[in-house]
């Protein structure tokens, strides 16, 4: 296991591989953007191509249900993803690169950022997506979708470097709690990191005043297609009866 020095310096060098994708060959290339030419966009207020939408939530939660429901709407996922030991969720819908690159700044087992990280954390962010952003722009997906719990401890730095959606997915703790018992994981992503999830996020929410939509996965498990379409309007998308059918279908398939 890397020092705690050996790991501050590796994240201050940020120095991280980027993946590309050729599309010409990656499996989910959209026909339309086959002739491999980025298609012409209106840029944001912020000159992005997007602006991303970013799931907060903790682990167990159902923020990787919200992602896959977002997937099937078009949205980019950012794959490849971190793979779990649950056959009920085999992917975690979490970016291997983002993870990868988080964990740097993170002590996951304790809940806990390492000291001075805001500022290197900002720019990997912000090198990370411009990456995700061509990517997405190449495959012609609608827009930049990323979930990750452990960005609940860093609303501010997702402010400056990203200007997100945010979208903020809870859970009653005990559920969460049991599927954390159930996958046999480390007591820091059960109640413990709900609960630190929930008080970093809203604090930081709060203290920021940032626009954000709170969802319920419970309520999402009982009524997709409302709480999709409740979604879309705080993110300024209408999405059509075709669409909403193929995001929300992917909630049941076992």
């Amino acid at each position: 296991t890397p020092s705690y020095h050996s790991r501050r310096a590796f994240a201050k060098i940020a120095c991280f591989a980027i993946t590309i994708i050729n599309p010409q060959t990656d499996p989910e290339m959209s026909p339309d953007s086959s002739t491999n030419t980025p298609r012409p966009v209106q840029l944001t207020e912020d000159g992005r191509l997007f602006r991303p939408v970013c799931i907060l939530g903790a682990w167990g939660s159902g923020t990787s249900a919200l992602t896959m429901v977002f997937e099937g709407l078009g949205y980019y996922s950012c794959p490849p993803h971190y793979l779990t030991n649950d056959p009920r969720t085999p992917s975690s819908y979490e970016p291997e690169l983002l993870r990868a690159v988080m964990l740097n700044f993170f002590n996951q087992p304790e809940l806990e950022r390492f000291p001075d990280d805001s500022e290197p954390v900002t720019r990997n962010l912000r090198i990370w997506y411009e990456q995700e952003e061509a990517n997405c722009n190449m495959l012609w997906k609608r827009g930049v979708v990323m979930k990750l719990p452990l960005l609940c401890f860093y609303v501010p730095e997702l402010h400056r470097a990203l200007n997100p959606h945010f979208i903020v997915v809870t859970r009653d703790i005990d559920k969460i709690e049991q599927t954390r018992q159930r996958r046999d994981w480390d007591i820091s992503l059960g109640r413990m990191g709900a609960e630190a999830c929930l008080e970093a996020m809203t604090r930081d929410l709060a203290a920021l005043q940032l626009p954000h939509f709170t969802l319920r996965f419970e309520d999402l498990q009982a009524e997709p297609r409302e709480q999709m379409k409740q979604i879309g309007h705080f993110l300024g998308e209408d999405y059509t009866e075709q669409e909403l059918d193929k995001g929300c279908s992917a909630l049941f398939v076992k």
